[in-house]
């Protein structure tokens, strides 16, 4: 009887430790360091936003992001700047961005992009893919930066 128990009690153990963690959450300190230097190293573009359901990437051409480790961000196009602040913090076992981008042009594309946690879903030197869902909403968003070459 003890040997039952003594094997069932293993098949336990080991059933948890070969349970794998989601590897999709990026939550380690080292990748939020490369993140944050992969954002303040160069410019990016956006290449895709999707906005409830809808391609909202046209609002976002000919503008480029450029962030500051400091905190502030300009969004630029060849006739005129939008600045704000962005962070990069934790959201549900995420590292997440939040922008709060304002916009003295009352451009919308802002708003949209403002004030809510984008969970980094994947990145690299060269791409930042990220998402958002919002609680209330039955959709979620997407926004993806590229850097400028």
């Amino acid at each position: 009887m003890k040997s039952k128990l003594l094997l069932y009690a293993s098949l336990i153990i080991i059933a948890f430790n070969s349970c794998s963690k989601d590897k999709s959450n990026i939550s380690s300190a080292a990748t939020s360091e490369s993140i944050q230097t992969s954002l303040t190293t160069g410019s990016w573009r956006a290449s895709n936003f999707k906005f409830q359901n809808q391609d909202h990437t046209s609002k976002l051409n000919g503008f480029v992001f450029t962030f500051d480790k400091a905190g502030p961000v300009t969004v630029a196009n060849d006739l005129f700047a939008e600045g704000g602040s962005w962070s990069l913090t934790t959201h549900n076992t995420y590292l997440a961005v939040m922008f709060n981008i304002i916009s003295q042009h009352s451009l919308e594309v802002f708003q949209e992009i403002s004030g809510d946690f984008w969970d980094v879903t994947s990145h690299d030197n060269n791409t930042i893919e990220m998402r958002r869902t919002i609680t209330d909403s039955p959709t979620t968003d997407y926004l993806t930066l590229k850097r400028v070459q």
